[in-house]
């Protein structure tokens, strides 16, 4: 397929999608698929498809062509580590919520983390969507002890990357935000499950955490709100 060739069916798939006319975008993007696939090389088109069909309702459709992808991944050996499959996954974790099928939904991630991790721990999208299995678990699956678990991951994660600081070096604006939300839900987990003694040194180190951080700093809203938390979480330890 030629450089033209391809951009013109991208062009045309791209027109089909933004006019929602779906039937025309699936036969477009199966030719710009198939051709992909001649050259000898992966194609991802699938896997974008699928995204746009469950955004549409088309969720069966979504469904089928994930699942087609990954075998057409797995029957060609695209490295399980590679770029194609955690386009695959992080696509399926959409698709898989639309069909309302949240334990898919929930391995798909935990497969996104995986690659994700492997890139390195210190990667922005290894920390997002570790916090988002947190977030289907604890709130989608309401599984609060297996959200407790993979929080408590990336709480110590953060933690120790904090506490290895010197200097002026502190947490970067994307990964503080996210570590203060994890704390948070974390802390909120404990009190689910009736442990409020946990969550108190928890609120403790967010306090810290951000009073230190340039980017949130002593007058960061979060901080009246963590405080307010603290303070109730003593109390229900108290009444225990």
């Amino acid at each position: 397929m030629s450089d033209d060739e391809r951009k013109q069916l991208t062009e045309l798939a791209n027109q089909y999608r933004d006019a929602g006319e779906w039937d025309r975008l699936i036969e477009t993007v199966e030719k710009r698929h198939a051709l992909t696939r001649k050259e000898g090389m992966p194609s991802v088109d699938l896997v974008y498809l699928a995204g746009n069909l469950a955004q549409a309702g088309r969720v069966d459709e979504a469904v089928t062509l994930i699942e087609r992808s990954a075998r057409e991944f797995r029957e060609t050996g695209v490295l399980e580590n590679s770029f194609e499959w955690k386009t695959l996954y992080s696509t399926e974790i959409d698709v898989m919520l639309a069909a309302d099928r949240m334990d898919d939904a929930i391995a798909a991630c935990r497969k996104t983390v995986a690659i994700a991790l492997a890139t390195g721990p210190d990667d922005s999208e290894y920390w997002e969507m570790h916090g988002y299995l947190g977030d289907l678990l604890q709130f989608g699956k309401k599984d609060v002890p297996a959200a407790i678990v993979e929080r408590e991951v990336l709480w110590a994660h953060f933690r120790k990357r904090i506490a290895s600081f010197t200097g002026e070096a502190e947490l970067a604006y994307n990964a503080i935000v996210v570590h203060v939300q994890n704390g948070a839900r974390l802390a909120h987990a404990y009190r689910q499950v009736k442990r409020p003694a946990e969550a108190i040194p928890v609120y403790e180190a967010l306090l810290l955490d951000i009073r230190r951080s340039t980017f949130l700093g002593p007058q960061a809203q979060e901080i009246a709100t963590i405080k307010q938390e603290l303070e109730a979480t003593r109390a229900e330890a108290q009444r225990k």
